[in-house]
């Protein structure tokens, strides 16, 4: 019969030739992958012990340069910069970063694009830092007070520092924005081992360009964030802007 005479041979080739066009195609990226407004968390620390967190909104030219804001804590002192630089993006979807803030001051990064080119993981290169984040873009989304409810599960890690003592802190929880400016929280926090479960409540704001703010009270003391919406607003990347903190993390929509 033919189709014995086709043999075990045969069919080994038929499948390796199904095997390789199955294979998805090689990456395919370029300056233009980098393009629109992403948000950026990044958290870490420097050889020194000092901790540094940050989130940040930069605009990608689509042609290698970058601009932005942000709002950043370096060991517990908060400030917000004012953001300009430069990338590369190769066409295996590898790259650099360089941002300056308005002293100057400049950050380098590897990056590498994922998720569709929506996403970007990051590693600080400069010597001394052990920092890493991800910035996600912005998306298609109304920001604002929109009056919808919104509902997210978050996630936020780092330190608190008292004088030349520095405490870790993980915050998991539901947080709750009623689209008109109320949010509530039902938290779990761990301060150096010392969990507590517990209900918060508070305001927030939220800008059309996607940037915000909220504050969180808990027995009687306010807890205060700045905020980007990323991801069509499935995503809140959030910051601790009070001093003595380096608090940092994100939350996803439920």
């Amino acid at each position: 019969m033919r189709f014995q005479k086709f043999g075990t041979f045969g069919w080994a080739l038929v499948l390796f030739a199904g095997l390789i066009a199955a294979q998805p195609a090689a990456a395919d990226c370029s300056l233009s992958s980098f393009n629109g407004t992403y948000g950026v968390v990044l958290s870490g620390s420097l050889s020194s012990g000092q901790q540094e967190a940050g989130v940040y909104q930069i605009d990608a030219d689509g042609l290698g340069l970058l601009s932005g804001t942000g709002t950043q804590s370096s060991n517990g002192t908060i400030e917000t910069v004012t953001l300009s630089g430069s990338y590369s993006i190769a066409s295996n979807c590898t790259g650099t970063v360089t941002l300056r803030d308005q002293t100057n001051a400049t950050s380098n990064y590897n990056v590498v694009l994922d998720n569709g080119k929506t996403e970007l993981q990051m590693i600080r290169v400069d010597p001394g830092y052990t920092l890493s984040g991800e910035a996600y873009s912005e998306g298609v989304t109304a920001c604002g007070l929109t009056g919808k409810k919104a509902v997210y599960a978050k996630r936020l890690d780092g330190h608190t520092i008292s004088g030349d003592s520095t405490s870790p802190v993980s915050i998991v929880g539901e947080f709750v924005l009623n689209g008109s400016g109320a949010a509530t929280a039902t938290d779990t926090f761990s301060e150096n081992g010392v969990v507590t479960t517990d209900k918060l409540a508070g305001t927030y704001t939220a800008s059309e360009n996607c940037t915000g703010t909220a504050k969180i009270t808990y027995k009687g003391t306010s807890y205060n964030f700045a905020s980007v919406v990323v991801s069509a607003g499935k995503k809140l990347l959030l910051l601790e802007t009070d001093a003595g903190t380096v608090i940092s993390g994100k939350a996803i929509e439920e």
